[in-house]
């Protein structure tokens, strides 16, 4: 009877249960979106940034002050300028008659002469300016003007990537006056492929007035291995996320991008596969791609069988934007196909089929003492493609509210970022992101508040908002406590620049629309937190983000209770090729050293060294003229000193290098010499050995003073 009475108090708690987390299903939507909320992430949007790249700014042009030369003067009554090909010549009379009516030497025609050169550089002309033989007559000056045509464009030899492909980017012909603003756009549309640097180097050219154009490239290996870890995660699917995937940046040798990642955690996983190619040379980039991602919450969730399902086809068109050389950003346009099914051991719950169209941009703008981001995007739900209205399954159906969302719904997202520096080497980040919907939203649509990147100190997706906005303030402090001249292993940064300490403050306001506020579901969240962190850098590839938040808001955290968080996250993206590449030319640099230091060190041990008895010389010589009071001789004996280290530091090293590069010498010979042994050859073997044996005894170091 006991365990009758046991099994029966189970299964009607049991039914309870089910009961009230049924209940909240179709009364409190939210919950069941919170619990699936990883299959939710805006995956495309979060691909979109890894491929955004913002070209290196071009180089300003330096202008140097002229010095005046003295020399023979004669009068000048007028300066002609002829050879005026972009300009007309009247254009620069506020320069060239600053010349006119009064004497001037040779000297000074040639500084008028790069005054104009310069006035065309900064015009955005490549010229040059000179003063041609001439006989002067009543005063009168010529100076001639040869505006640069492009001649030949010559690659430098590299790898990785396609020499047609980048002489594609250069969009000045033969015989083109070459414009700074054009060399410079088609500089920085070739840099925006993050594994390939170039210049361009200015030579004259084969044929009469013509300029060719020589473009060095530097390139690293495009293939990089990507992972990330985090503590983000809603506790219903696991707190850790973890994700590896692989990125090209020269796929179809086109310049593109193919960026593939696989996350996963306790109950949760997702696969996605994007794809950037520009398709014209002044800027054009289609991206598509596709995601899929899956939920299984557990721990209340469980007895109710919830599974997550959601898959987004994307398409867009990207278009980069230039005011003459200078990059201004990219506008967009697109569409994402959205398609999410929530099961429950009672079936189907939620179906929700989303086609939005979507038009924005990422704008850059350098002014008000910092840099500033912008990107305004607006989105806008239409019935068609196979989308699917309004319906009994559609999400966030409430019981007592109204019926579920609608598929035609807009929404204007903005954000801002701006960045300066402060006094004593402190850096000011603030950060704004805002979002306004016309109606309810899916759960794919809405604004997560919490987590690292919203409100630190809360749960990641703590609350799902239609709108909402926030800000983060944060100082970023370098680490003055670390000493300067500490490093890692082989790292090519001194530790104290790799590591930046920061304090922050995060706010936000988040509503959603169709619900009344209930101890399960908010309508209104006003989220707050003060707190620090560090940030590390470590080895050019991973990024190390520890973050304490303590909560200070009107709202205290919704799915779990906690007086302060601590977020964690680390993302790596290899580059091991260069890396390793780095790390041996140190290695060998550090060889070379300490082998000439210990030579050194072994000639000055030696008691019968005459450089030992001289050095020890010029030591007691100095103490003595300092015991007289003599600092002037002091000073002198000690600088000879180190200009006889500094010496014997050069031979040293000089010596090694060349004991290097015999070694390798006497290995190619080795290797050719077995070689030959291999053919049958043993008359070249012979002769190859005998040399090297000869050859390898090695001259003695003999260090001169």
């Amino acid at each position: 009877m006991l365990r009758l009475h046991m099994s029966l108090r189970a299964i009607i708690v049991t039914i309870i249960w089910l009961g009230v987390l049924s209940f909240y299903r179709t009364a409190y939507p939210q919950i069941i979106d919170r619990a699936t909320r990883e299959a939710d992430r805006p995956i495309r949007e979060d691909v979109e940034k890894k491929l955004r790249v913002i070209p290196k700014k071009p180089p300003k042009i330096e202008e140097e002050e002229e010095k005046k030369i003295e020399g023979p003067t004669f009068f000048v009554t007028k300066i002609l300028l002829v050879g005026c090909e972009s300009f007309p010549a009247d254009e620069f009379k506020p320069i060239i008659k600053e010349y006119e009516n009064r004497e001037v030497s040779i000297g000074e025609i040639n500084i008028l002469a790069k005054k104009i050169e310069r006035e065309y550089l900064r015009r955005g002309v490549t010229a040059a300016c000179f003063l041609p033989p001439q006989d002067v007559e009543d005063g009168v000056v010529t100076l001639r003007v040869v505006e640069a045509h492009m001649g030949a464009l010559e690659i430098q030899d590299h790898s990785f990537f396609d020499k047609k492909r980048l002489a594609n980017y250069w969009n000045i012909r033969p015989g083109e006056v070459l414009r700074y603003s054009k060399m410079s756009r088609s500089l920085q549309l070739m840099n925006k492929n993050p594994d390939r640097e170039l210049t361009a180097a200015l030579h004259a050219g084969t044929k009469p007035e013509t300029t060719d154009v020589l473009l060095n490239v530097k390139t690293h290996f495009p293939v990089h291995l990507t992972a990330d870890f985090d503590n983000e995660g809603a506790t219903s699917t696991g707190k850790q996320r973890k994700g590896i995937g692989v990125r090209h940046n020269n796929f179809l040798f086109v310049d593109d991008s193919l960026i593939y990642g696989y996350t996963h955690g306790d109950d949760f996983s997702g696969n996605y596969a994007y794809h950037r190619v520009p398709f014209t040379n002044s800027g054009t980039a289609l991206m598509y791609g596709y995601s899929l991602s899956k939920a299984v919450p557990k721990k209340e969730y469980a007895v109710l069988g919830v599974s997550s399902r959601s898959e987004n086809t994307s398409l867009f068109v990207y278009q980069d934007i230039f005011r003459e050389a200078e990059y201004l950003g990219e506008i967009y346009f697109g569409m994402d196909a959205k398609d999410k099914t929530v099961h429950q051991t009672t079936g189907t719950t939620t179906r929700d089929r989303l086609r939005v169209v979507s038009v924005g941009g990422n704008f850059i703008h350098n002014g008000f003492g910092g840099v500033t981001y912008l990107s305004p995007a607006f989105s806008q739900g239409i019935n068609a493609f196979g989308a699917r209205s309004k319906n009994p399954l559609s999400s966030r159906t409430s019981a007592n509210i109204d019926n579920g969302i609608e598929n035609t719904f807009s929404k204007f997202n903005l954000g801002i970022r701006h960045k300066r520096p402060l006094p004593l080497d402190l850096q000011l980040s603030l950060n704004f992101k805002s979002q306004i919907s016309s109606e309810k939203l899916a759960s794919q649509e809405e604004f997560y508040v919490g987590g690292i990147d919203s409100v630190r100190g809360y749960p990641s997706g703590d609350f799902l908002a239609d709108d909402a906005f926030q800000t983060n303030l944060e100082i970023l402090i370098p680490a003055f406590l670390i000493p300067r001249k500490i490093k890692l292993p082989y790292s090519a940064n001194y530790l104290r620049d790799d590591v930046t300490a920061l304090m922050f403050f995060d706010y936000a306001h988040g509503e959603r629309k169709g619900v009344l506020d209930a101890v399960a579901e908010k309508r209104i969240v006003d989220f707050a937190s003060v707190g620090a962190g560090l940030r590390i850098r470590l080895f050019n590839q991973a990024l190390l983000r520890l973050e304490w938040g303590i909560p200070t808001g009107a709202d205290r955290p919704i799915t779990e209770s906690s007086t302060s968080r601590l977020h964690f996250s680390v993302t790596f993206e290899d580059r091991l090729p260069e890396e390793i590449e780095r790390i041996k030319k140190q290695i060998a640099e550090e060889t070379l050293q300490n082998t000439a230091r210990a030579l050194i060190n072994a000639e000055l041990k030696r008691p019968e060294s005459p450089l030992r008895r001289k050095l020890y010389g010029y030591f007691q010589a100095a103490q003595h003229a300092y015991d007289e009071g003599d600092l002037e001789e002091t000073k002198k004996y000690y600088e000879t000193v180190l200009d006889i280290c500094a010496s014997l530091q050069t031979q040293a090293i000089n010596y090694v290098e060349s004991c290097m590069e015999h070694q390798k010498s006497l290995k190619k010979s080795s290797e050719l010499a077995k070689k030959y042994y291999n053919e049958g050859d043993m008359e070249k073997a012979g002769e190859l050995w005998r040399k090297i044996k000869k050859d390898a005894n090695i001259e003695p170091l003999v260090l001169e003073m």
